[in-house]
């Protein structure tokens, strides 16, 4: 597949149409000319595969890696080495599964941030809030001292997960008996103050 869409993009391909065509092709090829195609050399066939693949995995493909961030490019090292030492299937499978976590990882610690507006606390909810967030928030909330104002930040939310929805109306319901002071601002809907 890989080396089908890299010989359609060297050929000129422009849309979705030229895998289609290359797939019917192939298929035509495999039905119709099946003892030609077994006379093709399998060195001339390697070949070819090396060389797609030097050019899909050229030095300067590294060089960009490693230039971003750490995050980024340890899901590709670790793709490459799992590759080397188990299958092509094997190691895509753990490369994608080393990418998830980076990605749960990144989204873990910037979902949510605290800081201070004057003398209350604001919590400033990022992106998507899901699940994997909830103990971070749940944390969070636990910390804040008695008496304490506290503003819920949602302008930059994309979504929020039931789970922590819950989480900050248990809160809601909690914080008068710490004489916490809660509100907030730019959600797009109202968070807080949701009957039971």
């Amino acid at each position: 597949v890989i080396v089908r869409s890299t010989a359609n993009v060297a050929a000129g391909a422009r849309t979705k149409a030229s895998a289609f065509l290359h797939g019917l092709f192939l298929l035509l090829a495999v039905l119709f000319l099946a003892t030609l195609l077994n006379q093709i050399p399998l060195a001339a066939l390697a070949s070819i595969l090396i060389f797609v693949g030097f050019k899909l995995a050229h030095p300067n493909i590294f060089q960009k890696m490693f230039k971003l961030d750490k995050s980024q490019y340890l899901p590709f090292l670790i793709t490459i080495v799992a590759i080397l030492f188990t299958s092509l299937i094997t190691g895509v499978i753990i490369g994608l599964l080393a990418g998830v976590f980076f990605v749960l990882k990144a989204n873990y610690h910037s979902a949510i941030e605290i800081g201070r507006e004057g003398p209350a606390y604001k919590i400033a909810l990022n992106r998507e809030v899901t699940f994997v967030n909830k103990a971070r928030l749940s944390h969070i909330l636990e910390r804040l001292p008695k008496g304490a104002e506290v503003i819920l930040d949602g302008e930059h939310v994309g979504f929020i997960d039931h789970d922590v929805l819950e989480v900050i109306r248990d809160f809601e319901r909690s914080a008068p008996l710490r004489e916490i002071r809660l509100r907030e601002q730019g959600f797009d809907a109202p968070v807080l103050k949701v009957p039971v």
